[in-house]
């Protein structure tokens, strides 16, 4: 946060700045880059949620945890094909939907499946099935979501800002992702099993339920962004 207000506080004083802070008061931009970076909180919580999920937690047995198939490393890295198998899909789709009707359409489609996706998964993660299920959702949304983002935010701003503010949006997608990470780190640190340090499985639920609320909230703001200059 210093660095952000000290590069705020020199972008705002000097004659051409890198990128204007003040354009970030534009509501369709602001909306357009929250929403990108919620949606990167919830795919990339979600990536580190589940291989803890398919490895089970170490040392205690997935009958006392409550969650977990015994995966090793290789076989819990299988459980995100799905998930990179659904953005192939999708992500090409992202650019004849947003021609059609707009950027706002295949990004809201996929906070929706991505939102989906989280429900089934915090539902029914017992058996590996519905997880394999929710993961090729889950990618399917994303690559929808990263197809579709830049769009909307290209069409936010005034075509000179294109470029740098398109730029910003991969950070904003990033930084999302981080944070998404580390909080569904903190979750599975802070709610463990009895007596032991190993994650629980209210844990796995607390963090996939949070992803879903996320999930929802960037679909909420993808909804609450105005028609752009281009459509």
């Amino acid at each position: 946060m210093a660095v952000l207000a000290a590069w705020t506080w020199r972008e705002l004083r000097v004659d051409e700045p890198l990128l204007d802070p003040s354009i970030f008061t534009h509501r369709p931009l602001l909306l357009a880059n929250l929403a990108t970076a919620t949606a990167g909180f919830v795919a990339f919580s979600t990536y580190f949620v589940v291989p803890h999920l398919a490895e089970g937690p170490e040392g205690v047995s997935a009958h006392r945890a409550g969650y977990g198939f015994g995966a090793n490393a290789a076989e819990a890295g299988l459980f995100l094909l799905p998930a990179a198998a659904g953005m192939v899909v999708t992500g090409p789709l992202s650019g004849p939907l947003t021609r059609r009707s707009g950027p706002r359409t295949p990004f809201l489609a996929g906070t929706t499946l991505m939102a989906a996706a989280l429900v089934l998964l915090a539902a029914a993660h017992a058996s590996p099935a519905p997880v394999y299920v929710a993961l090729g959702v889950m990618g399917a949304g994303w690559g929808l979501t990263i197809g579709s983002a830049s769009v909307l935010v290209a069409r936010s701003v005034p075509r000179q800002a294109t470029g740098v503010s398109t730029a910003f949006n991969s950070v904003m997608r990033l930084v999302g992702g981080g944070i998404g990470g580390q909080v569904a780190a903190a979750i599975l640190a802070a709610v463990t099993v009895a007596g032991t340090k190993a994650a629980s499985s209210s844990a796995i639920d607390i963090a996939l339920w949070t992803a879903c609320g996320l999930a929802v909230v960037g679909a909420a703001l993808a909804l609450a962004i105005p028609g752009g200059r281009n459509e």
